[in-house]
């Protein structure tokens, strides 16, 4: 069929950076090392998939609530209330999502009119900038690792988007750091969007949530899910909790565009709230201590990288090796047969940098560093 009938804003979405470059992967042999996916490397927990498989033996295939399993909503409100302080109404202030991407998707949809700015970190997770102009949105670009540049922006702004621990950073927010944005919220009036997916993997201090910070509470759309902390991104749940307006206005768009999350996921995700603190914390173990070996191996190679005290990637600067991000990528994969993503695919920021995943086992990891610098030193 004709692209004559496709919409002149679909047109202009270019294609994600990531899933762009990884069709080249796919092409390129099974010999290819790829720390390119966001995606960890542990299977389910067992008792998590259990429940999943359990559940599908009881019959339990229905359609649940829209906004998700009630017995879901009560453990999620739990959940934040223990790491917060803060205990959301389960019935009427959280709303189940198919992954955080539709939470945002939801959130973009029903607060912004055309042209309503929105600020989102640059460099950020891809699907920031291409929801809110799907959404009829202006994306507004801030560096998420200097924050006091915010007080140089005017104009009015509809919302902020955070995601701390960062992807593709790794950056977290410290006290300080979460106050400022937090008065600037305040002056310009905005809502404050507060993607916390990785807050279970915060390395060098407990991940302190936007919640914390006094009078933030009724201003802010907090999204969580199970994906990454839990090993779970197949079940695609996430959540958005926030007042009451806001959800029902979110959830408004998600029973007619998704009805609701598969009911065998949200089964799984009660037991993965309920009982998998114990897995959590030993993957979050391993993930720093691949953390700190992959830093050793780009400081032994004199390539600057930050220091990625959460989620789980690096965002090395590779402008010495006289390439671009593209380039660099590209031969890599060529070359010594390594798959990463050019940093130019999370903003303009991240030209010059490449994101590296570390949710891979060491055996794969020493491997790739192996032919990483092989290819750095050639």
């Amino acid at each position: 069929m004709s692209k004559k009938y496709l919409s002149d804003l679909v047109q202009t979405i270019p294609p994600s950076g990531i899933r762009k470059f990884f069709d080249l992967v796919i092409n390129a042999g099974d010999d290819v090392i790829s720390l390119g996916v966001g995606e960890p490397d542990f299977s389910t927990p067992w008792h998590i998939r259990e429940s999943a498989i359990f559940a599908l033996e009881k019959g339990f295939t229905s359609y649940s609530e829209n906004a998700g399993l009630f017995e879901l909503r009560e453990e999620i409100s739990k959940y934040h209330h223990l790491q917060t302080g803060h205990k959301y109404d389960p019935k009427e202030e959280v709303l189940v999502t198919n992954g955080v991407s539709e939470g945002m998707d939801l959130v973009f949809r029903a607060i912004l009119n055309t042209g309503d700015r929105v600020l989102i970190p640059d460099p950020g997770f891809v699907c920031y900038e291409s929801l809110v102009r799907l959404a009829g949105g202006v994306p507004v670009f801030y560096d998420p690792l200097n924050i006091k540049e915010l007080e140089t922006l005017e104009g009015k702004f509809k919302a902020i988007v955070l995601n701390f621990p960062g992807n593709p950073i790794g950056n977290i927010f410290s006290q300080k750091e979460l106050e400022l944005i937090a008065d600037f919220a305040e002056k310009k009036d905005m809502i404050v969007l507060s993607d916390e997916i990785y807050a279970e993997l915060s390395f060098e201090q407990k991940h302190i949530s936007f919640l914390e910070i006094p009078n933030m509470i009724d201003r802010t759309i907090l999204f969580g899910g199970v994906s990454k902390s839990h090993a779970m991104t197949g079940f695609r749940i996430g959540w958005a909790c926030g007042n009451s307006a806001m959800i029902s206005a979110m959830n408004k768009i998600h029973q007619y565009s998704a009805m609701c999350a598969s009911s065998i996921s949200q089964i799984a995700t009660i037991e993965a709230l309920r009982r998998g603190e114990k897995e959590v914390l030993k993957m979050h173990e391993s993930y720093k201590k691949r953390r700190d070996f992959c830093l050793l191996k780009l400081k032994k190679l004199k390539i600057p990288c930050s220091k990625a005290e959460g989620a789980f990637y690096l965002f090395p600067d590779i402008s010495a090796s006289g390439l671009s991000d593209v380039e660099f990528c590209e031969k890599l994969l060529s070359e010594a047969k390594c798959a990463i993503i050019p940093g130019s695919a999370f903003g303009t920021k991240g030209k010059s940098h490449v994101r590296i995943t570390y949710a891979e086992g060491m055996e794969t990891l020493e491997i790739f560093f192996e032919r990483f610098e092989k290819f750095w030193k050639k």
